[in-house]
């Protein structure tokens, strides 16, 4: 008895065995494998494995296998049926793992079951010839005819032949693992056909989903992104037209530029008209300087004229008329002379203050006009790019609205760069307007100097001039006074004579 239990131990223990020497998982994380109900049933079966090969009697010997094979049969499909009524068929993949477990339960059950009920057939093998060897020696009592109807029912029961219970048994078990193999194979099918279908079917559904996203999305997107595109083609010929508003601001720009290079050539003409009237400022009053040293030769020439004159009148009555009508003439030529050099100078000055008085008139209203031409042009191109970026805003603003905050920031970002560029461009302009104004002004400022220190060098000049004339006018004099002299000198000798 003991070796039979040994040696079912050891058929129990040979998995373990087995999963050692290939390095499989140990019998407790196997056993944690299983839930609670599924190692109480299997326990349970293992106890009455364990009672029968203890008791060994009768009962163990014709019901044991029997009962341990019903009971591994009943775990079997028991687990079978548990995973199939928890197996959801719209989740395929996550009930796999649920099903193979039971399945796995199923035939450790089965497994645990028939490898008991051969454990009691080998040890009521063994224990045949025993059993054999009690009945002979039971022959000889009073109680041999029931010993002999009992060793018929052990034979019926556990004997060889056909109609022995224990061959209806065999067969039993031989129908029952066909039936369970037929089953394994059918279930095999079935999950295999399931696994199919569900693919399949799960395909299909998702073209579906697909097709009525894709119809959805064409009808409910594709009209916003006809409007979308329209919009950009707005925004596209909105740009051009603003790149044109550049290139007309930019000839404003070029055209005011050139302007301003013509006012600075003109006043560098007048820098230079300058210059030279401040030459000839410096002649005249070199000249006037002239003028006055000779007028005061003149006086004091005209005062020993005079003096002669005096003289003479005691002693030539009739030289004193002639005399007198010359210093007349004189006096007259002088005055006449005196007369044409300050017309002269009035009129230098009078052309010189108009000529000065019409440059700065021409220079500001050049400026002028060269001012109102750019604040007009960049007027007008603010006007036009502001009514523009409005036509675009009214035009865009419904679609912008249906697509959200990329364009809305993309607007934002576009009336940022165009708020930039023509605060930029004003700024550049009036930096530019300013610049050429205070030049403007400055070179004015500088010109009405030069023009005024020009005009007292001019009538300096003239002065200078006029005191040549003067001078010249004395030296032409002198000989005739000379000749006065001697005449007087003359009259005076022949006098006493």
């Amino acid at each position: 008895m003991s070796r039979i239990f040994a040696l079912t131990l050891t058929m129990l223990s040979f998995p373990v065995l087995a999963s050692e020497n290939t390095n499989a998982p140990t019998i407790i994380s196997m056993l944690q494998q299983f839930s609670s109900l599924e190692l109480f049933w299997m326990g349970l079966t293992v106890c009455l494995l364990v009672f029968f090969l203890i008791k060994f009697d009768r009962f163990a010997v014709t019901y044991g296998p029997e009962i341990l094979t019903t009971m591994g049969i009943v775990g079997c499909f028991a687990c079978i049926a548990w995973s199939l009524l928890h197996f959801n068929s719209n989740n395929i993949t996550a009930s796999i793992p649920s099903l193979l477990d039971g399945i796995k339960t199923a035939f450790c059950s089965s497994f645990i079951g028939v490898v008991g009920a051969l454990g009691i057939r080998i040890k009521h093998k063994f224990c045949k010839d025993t059993l054999h060897q009690a009945s002979k020696e039971i022959a000889s009592t009073p109680f041999e005819p029931l010993l002999k109807e009992i060793i018929n029912l052990r034979k019926t029961l556990s004997g060889d032949e056909e109609g022995s219970l224990l061959s209806q048994v065999k067969m039993l078990r031989q129908d029952s693992n066909d039936q369970q193999r037929k089953l394994q194979e059918s279930f095999d099918k079935f999950a295999k056909h399931m696994v199919e279908n569900n693919q399949k079917a799960f395909i299909e559904a998702l073209q579906q989903a697909i097709r009525d996203f894709n119809q959805n999305l064409t009808e409910q997107f594709g009209e916003n992104f006809k409007h979308l595109n329209q919009a950009v083609e707005k925004l596209v010929t909105w740009q051009e037209q603003y790149k044109d508003e550049l290139d007309t601001i930019k000839e404003y720009q070029s055209q005011c530029s050139s302007d301003m290079k013509q006012a600075s050539e003109a006043f560098t003409s007048v820098v230079e008209h300058a210059k030279q009237f401040s030459d000839i400022a410096q002649n005249l009053k070199t000249l006037l300087e002239s003028m006055d040293k000779q007028k005061d030769v003149l006086f004091i020439q005209e005062k020993a004229l005079s003096e002669l004159l005096s003289t003479m009148k005691d002693h030539i009555p009739g030289f004193s008329t002639n005399t007198q009508k010359l210093i007349s003439e004189i006096s007259e030529g002088v005055k006449l002379v005196q007369t044409e050099t300050v017309k002269i100078i009035s009129d230098y000055t009078t052309e010189i203050t108009v000529a000065n008085d019409g440059m700065r008139d021409l220079l500001f209203d050049i400026v002028k006009k060269t001012q109102d031409s750019l604040y007009n042009g960049i007027n007008d191109s603010v006007k036009t790019i502001r009514d523009t970026v409005a036509n675009v805003e009214a035009q865009t603003s419904e679609v912008i609205k249906n697509h959200g905050v990329q364009l809305q920031s993309t607007q934002a970002e576009i009336k940022n760069l165009l708020v930039d560029g023509i605060t930029k461009s004003q700024q550049e302009v009036s930096a530019g307007l300013q610049e050429n104004a205070r030049i403007i002004k400055e070179g004015v400022l500088a010109l009405d100097k030069e023009l005024e220190k020009g005009l007292t060098d001019s009538l300096t000049s003239l002065g200078k001039q006029l005191a040549s004339l003067s001078e010249k006018f004395v030296s032409d004099y002198m000989p005739l006074t000379e000749r006065l002299r001697d005449l007087v000198r003359l009259a005076k000798n022949s006098e006493p004579a």
